[in-house]
């Protein structure tokens, strides 16, 4: 049928999304400890680095994440 890849690639990115928003490991990923924010900068850039190399680290998905200044990572999928 014409037009359903673009709904099953949807249901799949949703699925991705909704397994990792379930996944028990989400709380240690988007932790941020004071050692870390030290090292990095205890502010929004620093935090978005932080938390763009803890899911990058997990390897759940995300093969690269893009920070923009005072915003958190976005990331990006092939």
């Amino acid at each position: 049928m014409p037009g359903t890849a673009p709904v099953l690639q949807a249901d799949s990115f949703r699925s991705d999304a909704l397994g990792m928003m379930e996944s028990p490991e989400i709380p240690k990923i988007l932790k941020l400890d004071d050692e870390d924010q030290k090292r990095y900068g205890n502010n929004g850039f620093g935090d978005a680095c932080i938390l763009a190399r803890n899911i990058l680290a997990a390897q759940r998905c995300a093969r690269f994440v893009a920070i923009k200044r005072d915003q958190f990572p976005r990331c990006l999928r092939d």
